[in-house]
């Protein structure tokens, strides 16, 4: 049926749903059963399950996202921080996120002469 003069018309396509839940599923919203999730212990765990999923995001798209997915008064802390929205690589900001957050990360205090002498 053609549109009269001044008439708008609306074209509907159809769309499996399972394309919506596919688009929709490839990363999880903050606090969603499954999202990366920072609580201030362990950063380089968070950050190896962070990176993987968001490899195809620009660098500011990461770290503008990241503190939505932390412990709030940490997301605000990380937001406070200089590096935060500088347009920095993603590395420099895991540079200085890993030594704002170093003696709660067991990954990283495994590597100092502290904890190597507490295994003789």
């Amino acid at each position: 049926m053609a549109a009269r003069a001044g008439e708008t018309t609306t074209k509907i396509v159809p769309v499996s749903p399972g394309a919506i839940t596919s688009a929709l599923s490839l990363f999880p919203l903050p606090h969603q059963l499954g999202a990366p999730y920072f609580d201030g212990i362990n950063l380089t765990e968070f950050l190896a399950r962070w990176e993987d999923p968001t490899m195809d995001w620009t660098d500011r798209q990461g770290s503008k996202k990241m503190p939505l997915y932390c412990e709030t008064t940490l997301g605000l802390y990380i937001k406070e921080l200089d590096i935060y929205g500088e347009g920095e690589s993603w590395d420099d900001f895991n540079i200085v996120l890993k030594s704002e957050f170093r003696e709660d990360d067991s990954d990283q205090m495994r590597n100092t002469e502290t904890y190597l002498q507490s295994l003789v």
